[in-house]
Formats: C-alpha cells, structure tokens, sequence
C-alpha cells in the first residue's frame, strides 16, 4: 500500500510542477504574442511549448495512473474543513455569473437565461457543501447533478456568442476546462454516493486543475494589468473568474484524495502492528503455559 501512496504523491506533484509551468508560458505568451484585436496569438515558440506540456500532462497523468493495480486503489473524498471552506468560491463566482446575465450584460436569451438559471442552483449545491459536513446527504447529490448541466450551458452560451471567433484560443481553453471539470463532477457525485472510481476520479481531477488553471490565471493576470481589452473582455472575464475558482476546489479535493489515501494506509499498518504484538503475546503466554 504504501508504494502506491507514494506513486499517488510523484504523480500528484509532478501534474502541479507542470501546470505551473503552462500557467507561466501562456501567461508569458498573453504579455508578447497576443493580439486583443483579434484575440489570436502570434507565431509564438513559447505558446507552442505550452500547448505540448499542456498534452503532456493530460495524456501522462491519465497513462501512469492506469498503470496502478485497480483493487489496491482507493481513497474517499469527504467534506471536511478545507473543503467546506473553499466551496465558497465556486459559489460566489457562479453567483456573480447569474447576476450578470440577469442584469442584461450578456445578450438575453432563452439559453442564457436557463444557464443563469442552473448557475443559481449549482451554487446552493457549493453553498450545502460549505454548510453541511455529511457528503452522503441526498438533497446535496441531486443539487450537485445541476453542476455538469451548468458547465456545458457555459460552454453553448460563449459558443454561440458570434462577437469572438469559435475557434479562439480563450474559448477553446474554457471549452476543454469546463468539458473536464463537467465530467468530474459526475465522478464526484459518484463518490459521494458510494459508487467510485477513484483511479479515474484522480487522473480526471489532476488533469481538470490542470486545464482550469491554463484557462484562468494567465487571462485574469493579464486583465488586471490591462493588457486584453474588447472584444472578448471584460464580459468574458466572469468565465475566468469560474474557471479560476473551480480549478481551486478540484485541486483541494484532490489533497483530500491523497490525505484519506494515506490515512487509509496509516490505519492499515497501525491495524498489522497491533495483530503482531497481539499475535507475539499470545505466542509468549503459549511458551509459560
């Protein structure tokens, strides 16, 4: 047990060394080949170089996790403390996207309206997280369906929003973020009603903060110091802020993976010391008799 603990630990650290490392470069990139106007990047070897690590930390988190024995792996994600608390920021952030669709910000439609819609309910599914500790209440699990529903809304709404190209960089980075975390979350429910997966839960979460985290933090500092302008910001900065937030409660989920792994491992060995000491005792008493 203890070897797959540590390959849990190698591959769990080597995914966020990576990210960092695609945050900076498109961060770099955003600063020197990014053009507002058309909001395409230039020819730009530092982009292509975040791209490819990028898919390698997709593809090689998904490789090496499946390589681990499927029976020995396991590992709970429970709503403790840390959780609870940053369950606040999806909520508020999901929050701030439904006013700004019911304020008329984005253009009025019947699919925006629903998306601001489930947004609402998808943060009571957070705010339950922050309030109630017991991750198997079912009001919370039917709540959490609304999630994934809410991601792929984000996804039609920014795709048929004709102002910014389909196929520009800041939409494709949300589209594949949000398509991940949308299938994680199915995952997490999953977990919380007892019928996991812990190989794929792990490999899809490591990967999910992955991608938010590319398709947040280098636009938002990039924002903040006024280098994207229209047309694709301010209004999509909100989506950002989303991204950023869910990337935040996804990598905290994933440490709570690794702390119940290791828990699950420290019990076990704790459980055979105590059945030698038991076992050597009863031997000793066996010999006097």
């Amino acid at each position: 047990m203890k070897k797959i603990s540590a390959n849990l630990r190698f591959i769990f650290l080597t995914a966020m060394m990576l990210t960092a490392a695609c945050v900076a470069l498109i961060t770099v990139s955003l600063f020197v080949s990014y053009n507002p106007e058309t909001n395409y990047f230039g020819k730009s070897l530092v982009y292509s170089v975040a791209k490819a690590l990028i898919v390698l930390t997709v593809i090689g988190t998904a490789f090496y996790i499946s390589t681990l024995p499927k029976d020995e792996l396991s590992g709970d994600s429970p709503t403790t403390l840390p959780v609870s608390i940053i369950s606040a920021l999806p909520a508020i952030s999901l929050l701030t996207m439904s006013a700004v669709i019911f304020s008329g910000s984005f253009n009025s439609s019947v699919l925006t309206f629903v998306c601001g819609a489930c947004a609402v309910i998808s943060s009571v599914y957070f705010i339950f997280n922050s309030i109630f500790a017991d991750s198997k209440n079912s009001v919370k699990v039917y709540l959490g369906c609304f999630v994934p529903f809410t991601g792929i809304l984000i996804i039609a709404t920014t795709y048929f929003d004709m102002s910014v190209s389909m196929n520009a960089p800041a939409k494709v980075f949300l589209y594949i973020a949000l398509i991940s975390f949308s299938l994680w979350s199915l995952l997490e429910l999953r977990t919380m009603t007892e019928k996991r997966y812990p190989r794929m839960y792990f490999a899809l979460g490591l990967i999910t903060v992955t991608l938010t985290a590319s398709a947040s933090i280098p636009w938002i500092i990039a924002m903040s110091v006024g280098k994207l302008g229209k047309p694709i910001y301010p209004s999509y900065i909100i989506f950002n802020v989303i991204a950023f937030a869910l990337s935040v409660y996804v990598l905290v989920r994933m440490i709570v993976f690794l702390s119940a792994r290791s828990l699950i491992e420290r019990l076990s060995e704790q459980t055979y010391s105590d059945n030698d000491i038991k076992s050597s005792g009863e031997d000793k008493k066996s010999e006097e008799v």
